[in-house]
């Protein structure tokens, strides 16, 4: 991350991040390198990943319990006041769950930005991205402004698992992921705080209607022609 950049922006009246595009990748960018150089305080959130019964994911659930040291519990045990999101299914047809904390603090190099943020989205925003949308919206730290994103960023990474005859390998999701309040991010996906018609970047800011967006949020509309 620039360092450089991010200081000198560090006084003005907002920033903009625009992930538009932006399929994925890995979360650790944000979560260890942009957002710890920007925050003037830690930022939590809880998420959730339920798993079904069975000898694959058995064998995962008991290297996180052995190796990691996450507490896996059963379904049975949720208190469903808690999640008033989470579909009746999950009590029907998963046993496990793990609750997971992103905590996310600010680094000794942070700008502490004391400005409005804003985070730019569009339906090609997955995984990774998706992550860091699903987290700046669910702690409050920035305005998204766009259209509705396309999911799947919380949760473990695709389990690869070998066939015993073949050698073949495959590649699954093996939990199905949640806020804190039981929404289901594969299905929901991220809804923008301002939802645009047509949330195309272009080079022209004056023709990015995300962009003209936050300028009129700031009061500041005319500021680029």
């Amino acid at each position: 991350m620039n360092k450089k950049l991010l200081e000198g922006v560090k006084n003005y009246q907002a920033l903009v991040i625009d992930i538009r595009g932006n399929n994925g990748g890995n979360s650790e960018y944000w979560s260890d390198f942009l957002l710890p150089l920007i925050i003037d305080r830690d930022y939590v959130m809880n998420t959730y990943s339920f798993y079904k019964n069975g000898d694959i994911n058995k064998k995962l659930l008991n290297y996180k319990k052995e190796f990691n040291n996450f507490d896996v519990q059963h379904v049975r045990d949720l208190d469903r006041s808690q999640f008033p999101m989470l579909s009746s299914e999950i009590y029907q047809s998963f046993m496990y769950y793990i609750s997971y904390v992103y905590n996310i603090q600010p680094n000794q190099e942070s700008i502490k930005f004391q400005g409005n943020i804003y985070l730019l989205v569009d339906r090609y925003v997955y995984s990774a991205s998706e992550a860091f949308a699903v987290f700046v919206k669910n702690v409050n730290l920035a305005t998204l402004i766009g259209e509705k994103t396309s999911g799947d960023g919380i949760g473990h990474d695709p389990w690869i698992e070998m066939l015993p005859n073949s050698g073949f390998l495959f590649r699954f999701s093996m939990d199905l992921a949640t806020t804190s309040d039981g929404t289901i991010n594969e299905e929901h996906k991220t809804t923008p705080h301002y939802e645009i018609d047509l949330p195309k970047k272009h080079k022209l800011f004056k023709y990015d209607l995300c962009v003209q967006k936050v300028l009129e949020l700031e009061g500041l509309e005319s500021a680029i022609n």
